[in-house]
């Protein structure tokens, strides 16, 4: 499946760095956040967006790739063969040679709970 395929079921783009003219002070995180924000917006196939951003970027991005997997997935795993004790899903599949781990919380509209810190407000503030 190339890029211009998978274009016709999603139109976005990631967001372009564009930090204000003078420094601006940042308010902490605060509101209603997505655990994660791709399976909400696309709960079939939540991490398409990326797969379409790369293969826009390189047409031939996906050559060689064995496996794909986003970070929360990968510290996942890294947190089992530490022998972190944490509950976690994912949905493996495999697709070609190539292996998906795909994260999957409760509910793909599940929202984080007391949300802290800038990690929203700070893109929020620096991108576009």
């Amino acid at each position: 499946m190339d890029a211009r395929h998978l274009l016709t079921s999603w139109q976005g783009k990631p967001p372009r760095w564009a930090p204000p003219a003078t420094p601006t002070p940042l308010r902490q995180d605060r509101g209603t956040y997505f655990r994660d924000r791709n399976a909400a917006r696309f709960p079939a196939h939540p991490i398409e967006p990326a797969i379409v951003a790369a293969m826009m970027q390189n047409p031939r991005a996906a050559d060689g790739v064995d496996m794909v997997a986003c970070s929360s997935t990968l510290g996942n795993l890294l947190r089992f063969v530490r022998g972190t004790p944490q509950d976690f899903r994912m949905r493996v599949e495999k697709i070609g040679r190539a292996v998906f781990f795909v994260r999957r919380e409760n509910s793909p509209t599940q929202h984080i709970d007391d949300v802290r810190g800038y990690s929203h407000t700070f893109p929020e503030a620096y991108t576009t």
